[in-house]
């Protein structure tokens, strides 16, 4: 039989004690799934930032674009006005003449699926859409659309500015979550596993899908404060191969500068920043500010415009042409309420930013790349 020396057996059962205190401190705590439970809670909407005005600078950077695929499209145009992907050729052809980002100043605020978007150009012209119960309207310095909702959300309505609430859900997650736990719970049958270290103070985790478009790899990592009793997300990455072991996706997202926002018992991102596999930023997202508000105060900002009441936001409105479509008939009247013919150049531009902005575009080149259009790609890949 053999006998293991004292000093053997002492150096076995310190080895056994230290990969046990490392398991053990590796184990999730209770307030640590609290918190994944509270970020997560949204699924596939994102995390709930009901009565927090957000405040935030949004940037879109372009690479070049293709020029063979820019002739594609060309000739698939030429001859078709009204082709979807004319507002494609129209930006590619600006960006070759201005390669520039876009850059926009943007508000939102949120409630119980009302909302209020207030989006300023870099030249100062402004475009705010509101959806509430009983009325929607579109408010530019030159006209007040005012919209009934439930004809203004039907299919082929050329102002579904409902559409807008996806494009307010990734920019908001993107300061909470980077939109990870959303697209997470856009895949089926998701797999995320996720761990602390053995000091407690970060995690990291996977995350595996698969769907129609192929396989999901997602990976994770941030920090958790336990005395505070919440974490961050610094960065995760995903990337999808297809059936023939082709990447169709391949980005990674990083939020920096986290502050603590009681309202949401979240924390935010100062900076969230969008990029694709080989590190070139897409979109940089900057947070001002983000704080509470109030039923009455968001009612009032909700609130359809008039020409002789200063806007909770934007103050004084200079507007002299409103179109009604709230009742049967389109009404189309100037800022006292007296009916006018429609300014038929202010019809012009109107028909075309609609266009562009319900086919993801931007209005009036301030937003050029729609994140509608993204997402709806991003989730049609699961």
């Amino acid at each position: 039989m053999l006998r293991r020396s004292p000093i053997v057996c002492a150096a076995f059962a310190t080895i056994l004690a230290l990969a046990a205190s490392s398991r053990a401190g590796a184990q999730n705590t209770p307030e640590f799934e609290a918190w994944w439970k509270r970020l997560s809670a949204g699924k596939a909407a994102g995390p709930n930032v009901d009565h927090v005005k957000i405040h935030y600078r949004r940037t879109q950077y372009y690479e070049p674009p293709d020029l063979a695929e820019l002739e594609r499209l060309r000739a698939l145009v030429k001859d078709k006005p009204e082709h979807p992907a004319r507002e494609q050729v129209y930006e590619m052809e600006r960006r070759l003449k201005d390669p520039s980002p876009d850059v926009g100043e943007c508000v939102m605020w949120r409630l119980n699926g009302r909302w209020r978007w207030s989006t300023t150009g870099k030249d100062g012209a402004y475009d705010d859409s509101v959806w509430d119960r009983n009325h929607a309207f579109q408010l530019m310095p030159n006209h007040l659309r005012v919209l009934d909702p439930r004809r203004a959300s039907r299919p082929g309505s050329p102002y579904q500015i409902n559409l807008l609430e996806q494009t307010l859900m990734v920019d908001s997650s993107a300061f909470v979550d980077g939109g990870l736990t959303s697209w997470l719970a856009s895949w089926p049958d998701t797999v995320f596993s996720r761990e602390l270290n053995a000091s407690g103070t970060r995690w990291k985790g996977v995350g595996t899908a698969s769907g129609r478009r192929g396989a999901l790899r997602v990976e994770a990592s941030g920090t958790w404060d336990a005395a505070a009793g919440w974490g961050t997300i610094d960065r995760y990455t995903s990337r999808i191969v297809d059936a023939k072991g082709e990447v169709s996706l391949d980005e990674a997202i990083e939020l920096s500068d986290w502050r603590f926002v009681p309202e949401l018992q979240l924390g935010m991102a100062a900076t969230s920043l969008e990029k694709n596999g080989d590190g070139f930023i897409k979109t940089r997202r900057e947070l001002i500010e983000a704080s509470g508000f109030t039923d009455a105060e968001f009612d009032a900002l909700t609130a359809i415009p008039s020409a002789d009441r200063p806007d909770p936001y934007r103050g004084p409105l200079p507007f002299t042409q409103v179109e009604n479509f709230l009742g049967a008939t389109p009404e189309v009247t100037d800022n006292t309420g007296a009916p006018i013919a429609p300014d038929a150049k202010l019809q012009e531009e109107r028909t075309y930013q609609s266009r562009m902005r319900w086919a993801g575009w931007a209005l009036g080149g301030l937003l050029l790349i729609g994140l509608i259009i993204a997402w709806r790609l991003r989730h049609a890949r699961a």
